[in-house]
């Protein structure tokens, strides 16, 4: 009888760093700043959509009494800076991982010319920061030397702030009243502001020296914290916001602060003490963004079995099993299905396999969906990565399941390989060699470009014979050899069948094969032994002169002889 099995899982521990430059409160915190929630005031009361909450990152290494404050991206370094708000006691400025554990990056020591209360940031490129310093006054620091200057003066105070150089924009948050301000030029221009619900606190567009914002996010302390998206034009932000999000329950709500974003993530610094960064996802997808729906099929995906669905990896109904089904899924999930092979089925493992990536700068995060209906040990699904260092391929385990998942977004960080000419996504099933039950991925989703090969061969497949060959019986085998390049290619094909250490069939052929194009080619017929229990290692492989991908081209799979290998059925 199938049963669960509880399943403890063992949590992450933070790396941290500079504990002796931690911060303590200092004693003339202004009234309404910080870790003074909020009161009530005008919140928004109107629709939101909920984000995905991605990560969470402890800044404890940086303070772990709290009071950091402001945070903007780094395109430059990739990076995250956090400001320590308040004082010369405590000049620190960090620039940090864009996920967790906190891990510094740079830091700097802020000097002369540089506000007391040091709030909201924006980065502008070529080591150059703009804050907001709790009064009316936007400051330039030098993040080479830590120096500053004043750089102009606005109506009202200023909290979050975010600077875009493309467009010579400045925007900042004002809570005294509540609204959102821009001046265009960013120096000399007039300063525009839109009202805001109480409290507008953080705010941030600009994510690239060379591509202009598209879109503005504005956080705000409030109970509950909504953050808000306006479109840009120009640089110029829209007076309504076009969408609105409201923050994760776990979030400190009423403690919120600055806020950035890096093209694909919005981040949200919290003053929970220890405070906290909660990165979300709102779906934004970036000009590189790759993304398997399977709405189409395989969509390039392969898997390693020479079974079919569902004793293998393949696309299903997203809702083939009720209740079970991975988030925002539409149509269809790439599914494994152990139930429905029966009881009858042999041990099953497969393993599904992207199309090769070509890693950007921007790979830094590999996300999908997932559903997992577990049933015991030693099964397991494993989701991973692969890359290629030049002479061969490398696995990457990212997460092993090993208990159940009704239906949730994951994602794992891969910044660490995008160094590497190639990678690839893959998902592994292990029915551990009983009869267990189902899962699926979908939305599958990393930056980068699909590979295409100037000149790559391989096997995709062995149709004939089977895995159960009948005792003395003939078959014509036959095997699906594919061209993945972008060139009409001829090569040979290699059909061999090995017992024991013994060639028993050895056949190849030349063929031409267009450009991303497969084909099945058959070879003269081969006769099996009579002897219950031979095992026979079948292989198909290509050649060809300047493959530059000769993993793909070998597809092998094990034959034994076996008179009955029909499952029986009991009433």
């Amino acid at each position: 009888m199938k049963r669960l099995i509880p399943i403890l899982m063992m949590a992450m521990i933070t790396i941290a760093f500079g504990a002796n430059e931690d911060l303590r409160a200092p004693s003339d915190v202004p009234s309404h700043v910080f870790k003074n929630e909020n009161p009530k005031g005008t919140t928004y009361t109107g629709p939101f959509a909920t984000p995905t909450l991605v990560d969470t990152i402890d800044l404890s290494p940086i303070n772990s009494t709290g009071y950091c404050w402001g945070l903007a991206y780094d395109w430059e370094r990739d990076a995250l800076w956090v400001t320590q708000w308040y004082g010369s006691s405590y000049p620190k400025m960090y620039a940090i991982q864009k996920h967790s554990p906190c891990t510094k990056v740079d830091s700097v020591t802020l000097g002369s010319g540089v506000p007391s209360y040091r709030l909201g940031i924006g980065y502008a490129g070529s080591n150059i920061m703009y804050m907001a310093g709790y009064n009316n006054t936007i400051y330039r620091i030098d993040l080479t030397n830590g120096t500053g200057s004043v750089y102009r003066t606005v109506s009202g105070t200023l909290e979050g702030l975010d600077f875009n150089g493309i467009d010579d924009v400045v925007y900042a948050t004002d809570w005294t009243s509540n609204v959102l301000g821009y001046a265009k030029p960013s120096q000399s221009g007039a300063w525009t502001t839109t009202a805001r619900p109480q409290y507008p606190c953080g705010v941030s567009g600009a994510y690239s020296g060379t591509t202009p914002p598209t879109l503005l996010f504005q956080a705000e302390e409030a109970n509950p914290a909504h953050f808000y998206q306006f479109r840009l034009t120009n640089g110029v932000p829209a007076t309504t916001p076009e969408s609105v999000w409201q923050c994760d329950p776990g979030q400190t709500q009423g403690y919120e602060a600055d806020c950035a974003f890096d093209g694909h993530y919005v981040y949200i610094l919290d003053q929970s003490g220890p405070d906290k960064i909660w990165v979300y996802d709102v779906g934004i997808v970036l000009n590189d963004t790759i993304r398997w729906t399977f709405e189409t099929g395989w969509q390039g995906w392969t898997h390693s079995s020479s079974y079919t669905f569902p004793n293998a990896w393949g696309v299903a109904w997203s809702n083939l099993h009720s209740g079970w089904m991975p988030p925002n899924a539409q149509d269809s999930c790439l599914w494994f299905d152990d139930d429905a092979a029966g009881s009858g089925a042999p041990p099953l493992r497969d393993t599904a396999l992207s199309p090769v990536i070509v890693p950007h700068s921007t790979t830094n995060w590999l996300k999908w969906g997932v559903t997992y209906n577990y049933l015991t040990t030693p099964e397991k699904l494993e989701v991973g990565l692969k890359y290629f260092d030049g002479s061969a391929w490398h696995v990457v385990p990212l997460r092993t399941y090993t208990a159940d998942v009704s239906g949730a977004w994951d994602s794992a960080d891969v910044s660490a390989y995008k160094t590497y000419p190639r990678l690839q996504v893959y998902a592994y099933y292990d029915d551990g060699n009983g009869w267990q039950w189902y899962g699926a991925i979908d939305n599958v989703t990393i930056n980068g470009e699909l590979y295409v090969a100037q000149h790559d061969v391989g096997t995709t497949a062995i149709n004939q014979p089977p895995t159960n060959l009948l005792p003395n019986t003939t078959y014509q085998p036959a095997a699906t050899y594919k061209n993945f390049g972008n060139n009409n290619e001829t090569f040979d094909v290699y059909f061999v069948i090995d017992s024991s250490g013994t060639i028993v069939y050895n056949q190849t052929q030349n063929i031409t094969v267009n450009a991303g194009e497969d084909t099945v080619i058959t070879f003269p017929n081969w006769t099996c032994c009579g002897t219950t229990g031979i095992s026979y290692t079948i292989k198909a492989y290509t050649v060809m002169a300047g493959d530059v991908n000769p993993v793909n081209d070998t597809f092998s799979i094990v034959a034994v002889v076996n008179p009955t290998f029909w499952e029986i059925l009991s009433a």
